[in-house]
């Protein structure tokens, strides 16, 4: 322009640089403030105010961050990961396990030449553009916004080239206000401007391409524009960014809709649900919380997943914590942790203090030590270590307790109750030690009837060996502790019903009811104890006798050959099956045959 008295508002280039009147300079200034208030009602948190301009000071400028989101332009996208062939994926799976579902994971694969790792997996969100901006005094009547831009999924030549059509729509408009128009277009464009609607591929910038594969190696030699700033250095961060960006925006999504509940079926807003992050099912809070105190209750700590139908994924333990209070969160470790060591081979519980103990390393040796106590004890019975000597049946305890108590009394009322036991006892002077031996009396005769109970009653699971009693119904059995299915007649492993085409049933033959029957007459407590008897040790049968009174059996316990009917409570002999009268002892002494023990 040539040289002048300058008119109000005009403008005057002196070597380049751009003189401005202090009008002009004001203008600017208002529609830059006006931008950034409409720029921030508009964009609310993807925008931030880094620095004002203040008219005071000359070198003060507009400068803010713009954090730009792309639409795609359908509703997921596909992202392929190429890494060179001696990278470790592993890293790269771990970080996917991190921060995805594991439906989104990405599984590695080596590529046709075997010199390549390559991954593809899809998302419904990409990390935004970072869109930093300051405005120039001159702008908007003369100079466009000074810029730079960055992204973690895109190169310098794509962003290069997002440059030049951002240079280009302010040549457009030149002279007004741009920077909600920019946006605007980088956030619904730049997917299909860069021809990416179908894929989008992260790589190191070092690697490159055979000749004919995508993408192109000479694009890793392009010189970026100065305004770019590129975020792809490392490809594995990239994913882990990706993917955890993906699945933040999914979860927000989800809080805000509207969601049905698969247990209860009611619509509640998705903020009230749990998320289940393995395997992408869902349920209202209110169904988890009863659905984990109910498992909690009753001991099935074990079976606590995702409570869809068939799904095996796990329910997070933040997920339990949340839902249970204190003292069931605490019952619920505690229990899993007991249920956990029970199923491991190499561990067992002391019995005397009740701490876990692991077994020696031998697995024929049956020795485990207390860390805790220091008690060396046989790991097959429980009871203070006894090398080389065969453990000993609760029959065979009974026995020895019971003559201990009352030496050659044993036969008269061994069997009787703690009441009668401690009143004929005569071997033990000490109260304490009598009222000890008597409990543990009680004990012995519970494990006996416990035995019997479940080995009549129960089978064992062929998985994780729980005793498992079925109650009614078909003999497709579940593991209340496993959840293994299988057949309560053969107890072999199955899945589903074809097991039961065979040899095996579904269901027991149907026995029908019988109405206005006599009542079945309770078992007499005498033939209860024979009957628990002779299930532990079915060779007992041998020992067997009639009472010649009344015609009820008893069983001869240990070497004793005096039998105290538990009928008629008459004086039995064992070897000449007659009654006893008068003192027991006489009968077997000279010049009677029969000896009291044999």
């Amino acid at each position: 322009m040539a040289e002048g008295p300058s008119e109000p508002g005009s403008v005057v280039v002196d070597g380049g640089n751009v003189s401005m009147e202090r009008e002009q300079a004001q203008a600017n200034f208002d529609e830059q403030n006006d931008e950034i208030l409409a720029l921030e009602s508009i964009l609310e948190q993807n925008f931030t105010l880094r620095s004002r301009h203040n008219e005071e000071e000359e070198d003060s400028r507009f400068a803010f961050k713009i954090a730009v989101p792309v639409d795609l332009p359908r509703a997921q996208l596909d992202v392929q990961l190429w890494l060179p062939g001696d990278s470790d994926v592993r890293e790269a799976g771990a970080a996917a396990v991190c921060t995805s579902a594991a439906s989104g994971r990405p599984e590695f694969n080596r590529s046709m030449s075997g010199r390549r790792w390559h991954a593809s997996f899809n998302v419904s969100h990409l990390p935004p553009l970072t869109f930093d901006l300051t405005l120039p005094p001159t702008y908007p009547s003369h100079a466009p916004p000074c810029f730079v831009i960055s992204c973690l999924w895109l190169d310098g030549t794509k962003l290069s080239t997002l440059c030049k059509q951002l240079d280009a729509l302010w040549e457009e408009s030149k002279g007004l206000p741009i920077i909600y128009t920019l946006v605007d277009w980088l956030q619904s464009s730049t997917i299909q401007f860069l021809g990416l609607d179908d894929y989008i591929i992260l790589m190191p910038l070092s690697m490159t391409f055979d000749a004919g594969a995508t993408p192109h190696e000479e694009e890793h030699n392009f010189q970026s524009d100065p305004r770019v700033l590129s975020e792809q250095a490392d490809p594995v961060q990239c994913l882990q960014e990706i993917l955890r960006f993906n699945y933040a925006n999914e979860f927000e999504a989800f809080q805000k809709n509207t969601q049905e509940c698969g247990i209860c079926f009611d619509s509640k807003l998705g903020a009230e649900f749990f998320l289940m992050r393995e395997c992408r099912h869902f349920f209202c809070q209110e169904c988890v919380a009863g659905y984990c105190q109910i498992h909690v209750k009753d001991g099935t700590v074990q079976q606590i997943s995702c409570p869809d139908e068939g799904c095996d994924g796990s329910l997070p333990p933040g997920v339990i914590r949340q839902v249970l209070g204190d003292e069931e969160y605490q019952r619920w470790e505690s229990l899993l942790l007991q249920k956990t060591l029970d199923t491991m081979d190499d561990v067992v519980w002391c019995p005397r203090c009740n701490n876990v103990v692991i077994r020696d390393a031998d697995q024929d040796s049956q020795l485990g030590q207390c860390g805790s106590c220091l008690f060396c004890f046989c790991t097959s019975c429980g009871d203070a270590w006894h090398q080389s000597r065969e453990c000993k049946s609760v029959e065979d305890k009974l026995q020895d307790l019971t003559k201990q108590l009352l030496g050659d009394k044993a036969g008269e009322v061994g069997e009787g109750t703690e009441e009668e036991i401690i009143a004929a006892a005569r071997n033990v002077r000490d109260p304490r030690e009598l009222q000890r031996k008597a409990q543990m009396l009680s004990r012995l005769r519970a494990e006996r009837l416990s035995k019997v109970t479940i080995t009549r009653t129960t089978k064992r699971c062929p998985k994780c060996k729980t005793n498992i009693e079925k109650s009614d119904g078909c003999n497709k059995m579940t593991c209340s502790q496993c959840g293994t299915y299988f057949c309560w007649l053969c107890c072999k492993k199955i899945n589903g019903y074809d097991h039961f085409g065979s040899k095996c049933i579904l269901f027991q033959p149907y026995v029908p009811t019988v109405f206005n029957r006599v009542p079945e007459r309770e078992v007499p407590e005498g033939m209860r104890r024979l009957q628990e008897a002779l299930a532990l040790d079915p060779d007992a049968i041998h020992r067997v006798k009639n009472c010649p009174n009344c015609r009820q059996r008893n069983l001869k316990t240990g070497t004793n050959n005096h039998i105290k009917c538990w009928s008629c409570r008459a004086n039995i002999c064992y070897q000449c099956l007659t009654k006893i009268t008068g003192s027991v002892t006489s009968h077997f002494v000279p010049p009677n045959p029969c000896k009291q023990h044999s």
